[in-house]
């Protein structure tokens, strides 16, 4: 089973795959979708947001986690969806899920936001930082 690993409050470490199905088939004019929900969630409530392809040919996609994706740490299922031009559907692996952990960033929460203020420096939860 694929897994990825991200830390709390980490939005610039992108989720980076090569997908594959069986069949002839590339990303040319397709929308891919990272799609997560929290593990062993039943009935599942997924968030979905939109991938970045790299390479069309290559198959090759990646997504960027907003702050509110890592905003608690937690175990998710997760999925690529691939939307072709023809609005067919495409779940990605085809065969189970990847597994996604979000670890938690004990003592500071996100920066964004605090030090754009115009602060130099601030103290978050004992922790000193300096811009």
């Amino acid at each position: 089973m694929l897994s990825f690993t991200s830390k709390q409050y980490n939005t610039a470490q992108p989720l980076t795959d090569t997908l594959s199905w069986s069949g002839d088939a590339d990303l040319t004019g397709c929308t891919v979708y990272w799609c997560y929900w929290l593990a062993g969630e039943s009935p599942a409530t997924a968030v979905c947001r939109e991938a970045t392809v790299v390479d069309a040919e290559a198959m090759e996609v990646s997504y960027t986690p907003v702050l509110g994706d890592v905003l608690n740490p937690a175990v998710y299922e997760a999925e690529w969806r691939v939307v072709f031009p023809t609005g067919e559907e495409q779940s990605v692996p085809d065969d189970g899920d990847i597994l996604w952990t979000v670890l938690p960033a004990p003592h500071i929460g996100p920066l964004r936001g605090v030090l754009q203020n115009g602060l130099d420096s601030v103290i978050l939860s004992g922790v000193g930082l300096t811009a």
